[in-house]
């Protein structure tokens, strides 16, 4: 990214200071941002909160007292299916591979289970499935573990396909069957 680019962003940011919904709402300004210059690393982390829609997530819940906090609580001592699943997973994300010999990956593991935890108690039709652990460990990489938690939220709620994360994770098979066509066409000697 180019100094002028960057300028470009820190101008844009220091327009909406920490009112990132805001920023949310100047779509238009986002849009040629984007296009023009893709999301700087320095606010990158911020951006993906605001710009997922994990922003308005978070205010609405927390403004209707359902906030983070008020899951969490609802999830103690909940032990279910879905824990079991989560408790299985978490140490196959890869986060200590990430996270170099970090003293800080016991509280990483802990805090990816609680973000797994709670998005099965928030929304209990899709629950937990497997692969949701490395986008939570992703985000958790990048964000506070408040954030990542709606974040998490809004990529499976809003943006991705309603059946990618569920039990039967249909599109996501459709989109591994479209993956897998589209490598034999155009790399047939990859191609299965």
């Amino acid at each position: 990214m180019t100094g002028s680019s960057l300028a470009r962003w820190d101008s844009f940011v220091e327009k909406h200071g920490h009112d990132d919904r805001s920023m949310f709402a100047d779509k238009l300004s986002v849009k040629k941002l984007v296009r023009k210059d893709g999301f700087p690393d320095k606010q990158r982390t911020r951006l993906w909160f605001a710009f997922s829609g994990a922003i308005l997530l978070r205010q609405s819940a927390t403004n209707e007292g359902r906030g983070y906090a008020f899951i969490l609580k609802s999830c103690e001592g909940v032990e279910d299916e879905h824990t079991e699943q989560i408790d299985k997973d978490l140490h196959r994300t890869g986060l200590k591979e990430f996270m170099a010999d970090s003293p800080d990956h016991k509280n990483m593991i802990a805090k990816l289970r609680r973000v797994l935890v709670a998005y099965a108690r928030r929304n209990p039709e899709v629950g937990y499935c497997q692969s949701m652990n490395f986008l939570a460990g992703f985000l958790l990489l990048h964000m506070t573990e408040t954030n990542a938690f709606w974040t998490l939220c809004s990529l499976i709620e809003r943006l991705m396909p309603r059946h990618y994360y569920d039990r039967t994770m249909r599109d996501l098979h459709v989109d591994i069957r479209v993956f897998a066509e589209l490598v034999k066409q155009k790399l047939p000697k990859v191609g299965i």
